[in-house]
């Protein structure tokens, strides 16, 4: 499996742009240039077997901050047969590179339901059974939650966690030997009460934080 240029596209601001229609199954990523010369957003999205229904889009980052004269590859995702990618930049001077991987056993995408974890306590460790969960923490207190090393949690890379609170922020911490990744415009924490934020496990010791998060 070789990689391949899907795409490349400069948009108009604030247009959703058609960077790629699918012609197989391909795991994908986008890398964002903000040339702009000032801070800015960009926004990149799936519309699923080109539906071109609002309802059915899946954003893989919405409005997303980038600093002038800085790039950022979003997290890998995956795509299928006629799937179509939507891009748009806040600013003029955006630029979006899209790069794939054809993948030859690819389920084909479908809605998944997401089961809740409740949790009580006011710390939390992750576990291998809060992968493609929503931890749901109740306390009204914030919220600690830590990433263990591979050897404590042996999550397969591309694993998820998904995590909110009821009534409180949720702080990630990353116990010694983990790097947590994240926009440096944002803080480790969410923005607050019922915000939904997401971890993904990018290697053996290293995870994606992205999200409602509260800026630094």
């Amino acid at each position: 499996m070789s990689l391949r240029r899907l795409g490349i596209s400069n948009p108009d601001p604030n247009t959703d742009t058609l960077i790629y229609t699918s012609d197989g199954n391909y795991l994908v990523s986008v890398l964002v240039t903000n040339g702009s010369g000032q801070l800015g957003s960009a926004t990149v999205y799936i519309d699923p077997l080109s539906s071109g229904v609002v309802a059915d889009r899946v954003y893989i980052v919405k409005n997303i901050q980038i600093e002038a004269s800085n790039s950022l590859e979003v997290h890998k995702f995956a795509i299928n047969d006629t799937d179509k990618i939507y891009i748009s930049g806040s600013r003029e001077g955006f630029s979006f590179l899209a790069e794939g991987i054809e993948q030859t056993d690819l389920i084909a995408y479908s809605p998944k339901e997401l089961l809740p974890f409740t949790i009580s306590g006011t710390s939390h460790t992750l576990i291998f059974d809060n992968i493609d969960r929503l931890l749901n923490f109740t306390n009204a207190s914030p919220i600690t939650v830590d990433i263990p090393t591979n050897a404590g949690n042996p999550a397969p890379v591309g694993s998820r966690f998904y995590l909110t609170s009821t009534q409180a922020s949720v702080t990630i911490t990353a116990s010694p030997g983990v790097t947590l990744r994240k926009n440096s415009l944002y803080s480790a924490t969410s923005s607050g009460a019922n915000a939904v934020i997401q971890l993904i496990k990018t290697g053996t010791n290293e995870y994606l934080l992205f999200g409602d998060l509260a800026l630094v």
